[in-house]
């Protein structure tokens, strides 16, 4: 029960580390993700990077920002039904199908703050950043399982 209880504050926490990270104004975030990027590859190459590559990549690691945040969420929800015992194929549906939902809200969310787009292309980036999480944590359980049968 405890365990239950644990897990659910975990993707309860997750969600609302996604939803600050959202409710960002696009100047903000913008400028946070294009200040790492800069000072990260200056330090490692001593190159100034040209504003148009800076901001080639700036698109591209906020994509797969995007997609990580919910690899991580879709890892914790298939956990989190695993420990209601939802198993075989039921638990990796229902994961993204949660997933998929939160990435919905997320991106409605975001048509309410200031420089921020509503974008069903991000809800496909998130949804397959999650279904990415829960193929790991399958293959992850599955050796586990194995392991344990020995």
């Amino acid at each position: 029960m405890l365990l239950r209880i644990v897990l659910i504050i975990l993707v309860i926490i997750w969600c609302v580390v996604i939803f600050v990270f959202s409710n960002m104004t696009g100047t903000k975030s913008n400028g946070k993700s294009k200040k790492f990027i800069s000072k990260t590859l200056n330090k490692a190459t001593h190159y100034k990077l040209k504003i148009r590559t800076l901001e080639n990549l700036n698109t591209f690691l906020r994509k797969c920002v995007h997609a990580s945040e919910f690899c991580i969420l879709g890892i914790l929800i298939f956990v989190c039904l695993r420990a209601f015992e939802i198993h075989n194929w039921q638990l990796s549906v229902i994961s993204i199908l949660i997933s998929f939902l939160y990435a919905c809200s997320d991106e409605l969310h975001q048509k309410f703050v200031d420089g921020r787009h509503c974008k069903f292309t991000d809800v496909l980036i998130d949804t397959v950043g999650a279904i990415i999480g829960i193929i790991i944590i399958n293959i992850i359980a599955k050796t586990v399982y194995k392991i344990k049968e020995r």
